[in-house]
């Protein structure tokens, strides 16, 4: 896929993800669009709240896509990582 078409896809993306938020709970001043990419390359369009903490988003994006977080449990194998 070149540039031009990954923008366009990723803009289809972004409108399905903004006409599913209107039951939302995040009112739409606080509402921030991302895309989580994945090792594959894989992009996918995720909606977080401007005022969340770091660990929220990352509670939030792992409970949206059903992914296992200990972040919480000591010893536990950690989700997110610094860089």
């Amino acid at each position: 896929m070149n540039e031009a078409e990954r923008k366009r896809a990723d803009r289809i993306a972004m409108m399905r993800l903004k006409m599913n938020t209107r039951q939302c709970s995040i009112p739409a001043a606080e509402q921030m669009f991302l895309f989580l990419v994945e090792e594959d390359g894989k992009r996918n369009p995720v909606m977080i709240s401007r005022h969340w903490t770091i660990g929220r988003c990352v509670d939030h994006i792992a409970k949206q896509f059903a992914i296992t977080n200990h972040n919480a449990t000591f010893g536990a194998k950690v989700f997110f990582q610094s860089l």
